[in-house]
């Protein structure tokens, strides 16, 4: 993290109380203040997997862990990395401790020996793990990787990614979209965590002018060694097309991501960088909490331009397609819905679909003028029709300092991000990422799908053990919610280092059983480094 201090009186003094107990092989953590905030139960994971990361010539990399649990944990970073013109892949393992009911920050830099201005740099998959003999009652943990870079295919920016569990690794992953050539650089890393080889194949795919349905476009090849890591470079076939589909198959199950570098792409006028890690099938629902796409008129580049990307990845099928824009909602405003019936996708097709052109603007929740906030469900015809989605923003952001000496100071940041929806409403949302200081925003967003009210606590767990709970009467449709000034208010005391603003958090159900999407949108131009950029991530519901 890059940080710059600020200080705030803390008005009120908190009270925490956590019991923990394992039921179903699940850690479920209750705190007992205030009054709605007695059932946080995280579903978390034992061991993490990292396909991407770098450190050196301008990458600093790090891992946040949160610990919801009454128990410290000794978590292990086992590092999988080889320098730049390297051919050894090396192995490293670091221990380090996680106070309970907590979070920590692990710079990938200081355990690699490779500070961010190494003119070397090295290449890295991590397998993060807590089952370990030494804290056996400690058994969980959520981890994500922050990673910023000084300047990298001329982009200085950043990306965020919530790793991928047991569960989660397959032989087969799926991505909508994956831009080239015009429209940006990107890779396929692949982590094979594996005692055997994995032999790798990626197929590329899109309709494009005068090609022939279901045709296959292009091939590659990889075999990843046992307990290494593989990258596919999508920029050495010189596809014609600048936004291809992606299905990536395995003898071996393995764990798949793709970083994509923007440098003023796609006729946007924005740069940055954006990771997701790769689905393991296709689904019927998609729903999106996160959304601006304000409306202009035709020739004018706006400040902020999304786009949902579907992909169709069937060899057969024809499927179609329902995509519903909701707005956000207040208790005097209720949301409103537009709903579009798409063209049908044919077999082994993507198509880029233009929220902002789709975004007629909808009653703000606040006030009589328009919003150009949306949350998004996509649905597809049939139960037995499946496609995969993604949502990508371009956008100048613009923020502002929550508490300086000088009073309230505006800053901006340009950032691309994209996400995966979440395939299904939970009832629990959590994230070990997040940062409040000065030159950050952390937003939370939240779709409640439902005709009517729900009860949802929200929870933020700071570095040094401070602990915040709030309940919140979230109304139907799209709710935005302000973490900074949360964190600046109600985490800092005077005298509290920086550790003070990275925070993680949980939303959950308070009866357990209401259903919904948690979204979390960070933000950053630290006058400190030379980065600006943001980026989007889908709670983790276990």
């Amino acid at each position: 993290m890059f940080y710059r201090r600020h200080h705030r009186l803390i008005l009120s003094a908190l009270v925490l109380v956590i019991i923990a107990s394992v039921l179903v092989g699940f850690e479920m953590a209750q705190s007992l203040m205030p009054a709605h905030a007695d059932n946080i139960n995280l579903q978390v994971g034992t061991k993490w997997y990292f396909a991407e990361g770098r450190v050196g010539r301008g990458f600093r990399e790090y891992f946040t862990v949160s610990n919801p649990t009454v128990s410290a944990c000794t978590v292990q970073f086992e590092y999988l990395y080889v320098a730049d013109n390297g051919t050894a892949n090396n192995v490293k393992i670091v221990t380090n401790t996680v106070k309970a009911q907590s979070r920590m920050t692990e710079s990938v830099n200081a355990d690699l020996g490779v500070p961010d201005a190494s003119p070397i740099g090295t290449t890295n998959s991590t397998v993060v793990d807590v089952n370990l003999g030494s804290t056996p009652t400690c058994s969980q943990v959520v981890v994500e990787r922050p990673m910023y870079f000084t300047s990298f295919q001329g982009v200085s920016s950043g990306t965020d990614i919530i790793g991928a569990t047991d569960a989660q690794l397959n032989t087969t992953f799926y991505f909508a979209d994956v831009p080239t050539g015009s429209a940006g650089s990107s890779w396929l890393s692949i982590l094979n965590p594996q005692a055997t080889s994995a032999n790798v194949q990626v197929q590329y795919y899109t309709m494009g002018p005068n090609e022939t349905v279901g045709s296959v476009k292009n091939y590659q090849t990889l075999t990843v060694p046992p307990m290494s890591r593989g990258t596919f470079q999508t920029g050495n076939l010189n596809m014609p097309y600048s936004h291809v589909a992606a299905v990536i198959t395995s003898d071996q199950k393995i764990l798949v991501e793709r970083p994509s570098y923007f440098g003023l792409t796609d006729g946007y006028n924005v740069v940055g960088a954006a990771d997701v890690v790769g689905v393991a099938a296709p689904a019927q629902s998609w729903y999106f909490a996160e959304g601006t796409a304000p409306h202009v008129a035709v020739g004018v580049i706006p400040d902020t331009q999304e786009n949902l990307i579907i992909a169709n990845p069937s060899d057969t099928q024809t499927i179609g397609v329902t995509v519903t824009l909701i707005s956000s909602s207040s208790p005097s405003s209720a949301s409103v819905t537009h709903t579009y019936s798409l063209p049908p996708l044919p077999p082994y097709s993507q198509t880029i679909w233009d929220v902002n052109a789709n975004n007629k603007g909808f009653p703000s929740a606040t006030n009589d003028k328009s919003t150009s906030d949306v949350a998004i469900q996509v649905v597809t015809d049939s139960i037995a029709h499946k496609v995969v989605v993604q949502r990508q923003i371009y956008q100048t952001y613009h923020g502002v300092n929550v508490n300086t000496f000088n009073g309230q100071i505006g800053w901006s940041a340009q950032s691309v991000t994209d996400a995966f929806g979440a395939t299904a409403q939970s009832n629990k949302f959590s994230f070990a990422e997040g940062y409040g200081a000065t030159d950050y925003n952390e937003v939370l967003t939240l779709l409640n799908p439902s005709q009517g009210d729900e009860n949802i606590d929200l929870t933020l767990v700071n570095t040094l053990g401070h602990i915040y709970t709030e309940h919140l009467t979230v109304v139907p449709g799209r709710s935005t919610y302000d973490i900074t000034s949360r964190i600046e208010q109600n985490l800092v005391q005077v005298g509290d280092s920086n550790q003070a603003y990275e925070v993680s958090m949980t939303v959950q159900s308070a009866d357990g059983k209401s259903t919904f999407v948690a979204e979390r949108s960070q933000y950053y131009h630290p006058t400190s480094y030379n980065v600006q950029g943001g980026n989007s991530v889908v709670g983790y519901t276990g």
